[in-house]
């Protein structure tokens, strides 16, 4: 048993837009609130990300109350509701899952396309449904996150990795929603985090990675050193991990500071 303090909670609005920090988490029927409830969709409705379109981690993002406020490396900016959308349904992919979602705005989804000089829909989740995934019997709701409802990350075991890593990685290239301080790797070894009001987040499975943390958020170029190195740095039965996907047991709110217990 280890305790341990919420340094920094982040939500992605938009999935694979680069977050945004926040002072606290809340949790709802889709998972965390706010987060992934938009994915950018091809002409054929398959979603994509930073993993073919870097270009994505060039986005800045803000909340502006109501909207979420979008702006290009160009300076462009759109705003994007929270809550409204057309009723043009739209059959999409995320995965191997196949979902009913909602187109924001064409003019939304016009601005996204000649940025990135591609035929793409902005679209925003059914809220009458959601995808799931049920691990070690518990049940987690998500809306376009990968294939959890949450990701926890350690920042120890990252300072870990920094030591001889050819250039200082951030937290956010790894796009936890909940990061602790706890002993190096640690996360590996837990199956459970719990908080003094109640709740609890059940650790499930280690978040396997793919190239997007070898993209540099600020330059959106694609370092294949560090690519290199931390499939050998974080190798972990054979596979590059970092963090622990997590789902959400009887938990309504957490807040950036707040202490809780890893067992």
């Amino acid at each position: 048993m280890v305790t341990s303090v919420i340094d920094e909670l982040y939500i992605y609005p938009i999935k694979s837009l680069p977050g945004l920090s926040v002072d606290e988490l809340n949790f709802g029927s889709l998972g965390v609130e706010n987060d992934r409830e938009f994915v950018l969709v091809n002409a054929q409705g398959r979603f994509i990300s930073q993993r073919s379109h870097p270009a994505l981690a060039a986005f800045h993002l803000s909340d502006n109350h109501s909207t979420w406020q979008v702006s290009s490396l160009n300076k462009n900016c759109i705003e994007i509701p929270k809550q409204s959308y057309t009723d043009k349904a739209m059959a999409i992919s995320v995965w191997k899952d196949q979902a009913t979602a909602y187109e924001v705005d064409p003019l939304i989804s016009r601005w996204f396309s000649e940025l990135l000089d591609e035929t793409v829909h902005l679209v925003r989740f059914d809220e009458l449904s959601s995808r799931k995934v049920e691990k070690g019997g518990f049940q987690g709701h998500f809306a376009f996150a990968d294939g959890f409802p949450l990701l926890v990350c350690n920042s120890n075991s990252l300072s870990e990795i920094n030591q001889n890593a050819p250039s200082d990685l951030s937290m956010q290239r790894f796009r936890p929603n909940i990061v602790l301080a706890m002993p190096e790797n640690e996360e590996y070894k837990a199956r459970s985090i719990s908080f003094a009001k109640g709740g609890e987040l059940k650790l499930v499975e280690p978040c396997v990675r793919c190239n997007i943390p070898a993209i540099n958020p600020e330059t959106t170029v694609f370092e294949k050193p560090i690519h290199e190195y931390l499939k050998a740095a974080i190798n972990r039965g054979g596979k590059p991990v970092f963090g622990m996907n997590a789902i959400i047991h009887q938990l309504r709110t957490i807040r950036k500071g707040e202490q809780c217990i890893i067992e």
